[in-house]
């Protein structure tokens, strides 16, 4: 009886000591406990910050470039522009309302600059300089587009504006040799019919060389994408090109 009471009692001060022990251990690290569990509040704290912050910028860039995209597609009235009307801005003549226009996107990309929005604003940017005749100008903000948001519905649309800036700087063996890569790729930024619409419309500006590549590319889409909004235009191509009638390449 008496050795099993003095195995309890060994047991009862073993565990007070290590008790004892515990409690010695939590008064010396304490301090560094507290700082540690401050600076894991204060990093969750700063990344909700962030967010919140990220959502708020996103915000406001979005509604600055709601206003840059109806001043972009205001309509025109010569004899009684209203040009700072907040709901329906109108214009005198189209070269006042592209200038308008440029100034608020160029406010987004300089406000909201790494935000969506403010590359949104960029390739519009693009479309401004390429209507006022500005086709490097439009270059330049198309490519820079193309590296932040390479994949996407405006992004396919942009390529195929570099496209046309190229085929009509006469460098349509380089586009269709691009578009051609596309094509064998499997992870294209592009749908397929698009890109044998422009591999078909680069591959006419080489004249006789690239005809038959371009019938062929025209024929695929007729073929394989009978519901392609080129179709139409491809079908149109395959009866010209096949009777021999003269077809006017597509321009930018």
């Amino acid at each position: 009886m008496s050795d099993r009471l003095s195995r309890k009692e060994i047991k009862r001060d073993e565990f007070a000591e290590a008790v004892q022990s515990g409690f010695v251990s939590l008064r010396e690290h304490a301090p560094k406990l507290v700082v540690a569990g401050l600076a894991i509040l204060l990093l969750v704290l700063g990344i909700f910050a962030y967010r919140y912050y990220a959502a708020s910028r996103e915000a406001k860039a979005g509604m600055a470039l709601d206003r840059a995209l109806e001043v972009y597609s205001a309509l025109i009235d010569a004899d009684a522009p209203t040009p700072d009307d907040p709901k329906s801005p109108t214009f005198a003549s189209r070269e006042a309302r592209g200038e308008r226009a440029a100034e608020l996107f160029t406010e987004v990309r300089e406000d909201f600059g790494g935000t969506d929005n403010a590359n949104i604003a960029l390739a519009y940017l693009g479309r401004l300089a390429a209507d006022s005749g500005d086709l490097e100008g439009a270059r330049k903000s198309w490519q820079g587009f193309i590296e932040d948001v390479p994949k996407g519905l405006l992004s396919a649309s942009v390529r195929m504006d570099l496209a046309r800036l190229d085929i009509a700087d006469g460098r349509g063996e380089e586009v269709a040799s691009r578009f051609d890569a596309m094509l064998a790729s499997s992870d294209s930024a592009l749908p397929e019919d698009v890109i044998l619409f422009q591999l078909a419309s680069a591959r006419e500006t080489l004249g006789a060389a690239g005809e038959a590549e371009a019938l062929a590319a025209y024929q695929r889409i007729v073929d394989e994408h009978p519901s392609s909004p080129y179709s139409a235009v491809a079908r149109q191509k395959v009866a010209a090109m096949s009777t021999g009638d003269d077809v006017v390449p597509l321009s930018f």
